[in-house]
């Protein structure tokens, strides 16, 4: 019987800190900090793609439409 009690006490405490760590990376949050830095990249990827087709659609028009566009 004390046997038995001595190796339950030495299975709580391994579960103890067991679950000490998984709180740990529980509170790191890193799932949101990877979607959060993915959301970033993308959107700064859409700007420039955006971005670079306007600025080749209007390279192609003569200044003076340019001129009036601007106006």
């Amino acid at each position: 019987m004390a046997n038995l009690i001595q190796e339950n006490s030495a299975l709580e405490e391994r579960l103890n800190k067991q679950g000490s760590r998984l709180y740990n990376l529980e509170n790191l949050n890193i799932p949101q900090k990877v979607s959060k830095a993915i959301d970033e990249i993308v959107t700064d990827a859409v700007d420039w793609a955006l971005q670079a087709s306007l600025r080749a659609h209007f390279r192609d028009l003569p200044e003076a439409d340019m001129k009036e566009i601007l106006l």
